[in-house]
């Protein structure tokens, strides 16, 4: 969250989209789809990882890759919140 310079206050919203997504694995992948990582992002997302492809496996950076996507799609974690099970372009 320091990494990113968002409030701790949005601790809650990343550990919800976290377990929904992967279930608070690491590195987990998506066979159906691109999607990896804590936040599963897409192949398309995964720029937004701190050394790319190469940040996953590292829950930290796999964090602050998921953040700035949030940040990016969203604006807020609260908006990612609200939007998860209705959005198709989450990472599933």
């Amino acid at each position: 969250m320091a990494l990113e310079r968002v409030r701790q206050t949005w601790e809650a919203g990343p550990r919800f989209l976290i377990l929904r997504e992967s279930g608070g694995r690491s590195d987990v992948a998506n066979p159906a789809r691109s999607g990896r990582g804590l936040f599963q992002l897409t192949r398309s997302s995964y720029c937004l990882n701190p050394r790319g492809v190469a940040s996953f496996g590292n829950a930290v950076e796999e964090v602050q890759g998921g953040i700035r996507y949030v940040l990016e799609r969203y604006q807020t974690v609260q908006n990612a919140v609200v939007h998860w099970p209705s959005d198709p372009g989450r990472g599933q």
